[in-house]
């Protein structure tokens, strides 16, 4: 099932539709927004950053940790055990909202279909989770375009998860990574594991 997350107000209401559909998704979401803005590397890993959380251009990230730590579990909002208070309505609108892409959670037998595409890998570790990126019919047109141009190949790109929030917004930006840069000065290659 995809996870389109199109929030028309501020209403609590809303907010519980969305983690209803799909609260893997919605936790997963929370859970990279969190592990960005807490880590120390916060400038460089929380693109973009929340809007609501920038005064005379000082991004507060102190506040927004706080803030999405206060977010009660997903199960009590749904349940209505536990109410949104406003500061937590606002990340969860930010982090839900509507954007070129969402999530699909996928069952644990689509990893196959990924072992097919790769082939074998070098390790022999199973995901316990996967899940899907499904880009907007746009973006998706624009991909096929460059697809046809430069052909495709399937690899897998380990990453920490403090980086998800910011590679799921802006993609896998080679400028942005220090090894790359290593590479570039030196001639060297970066390759993905088999």
């Amino acid at each position: 099932q995809t996870l389109n997350f199109n929030m028309s107000n501020k209403s609590s209401d809303g907010i519980i539709s969305i983690l209803d559909k799909d609260p893997a998704s919605s936790d997963f979401l929370i859970s990279i927004l969190w592990a960005a803005a807490a880590n120390y590397k916060h400038d460089t890993l929380l693109k973009p950053f929340p809007p609501n959380y920038v005064k005379d251009q000082h991004k507060d990230v102190n506040l927004l940790v706080k803030d999405i730590s206060s977010i009660p579990s997903i199960s009590d909002i749904v349940q209505r055990r536990k109410p949104l208070n406003a500061s937590s309505r606002d990340v969860l609108e930010w982090t839900l909202r509507e954007r070129r892409w969402s999530l699909s959670y996928q069952p644990i037998s689509t990893f196959n279909l990924i072992q097919s595409l790769t082939g074998n890998s070098s390790y022999k570790m199973k995901p316990q989770h996967v899940l899907e990126v499904v880009y907007s019919e746009d973006a998706a047109k624009k991909f096929e375009q460059l697809e046809s141009l430069h052909g495709k190949i399937h690899a897998y790109h380990g990453t920490r998860v403090e980086n998800l929030h910011s590679i799921l917004h802006s993609g896998l930006l080679g400028h942005m990574n220090k090894v790359c840069l290593y590479c570039v000065c030196t001639g060297r290659q970066v390759e993905c594991s088999p």
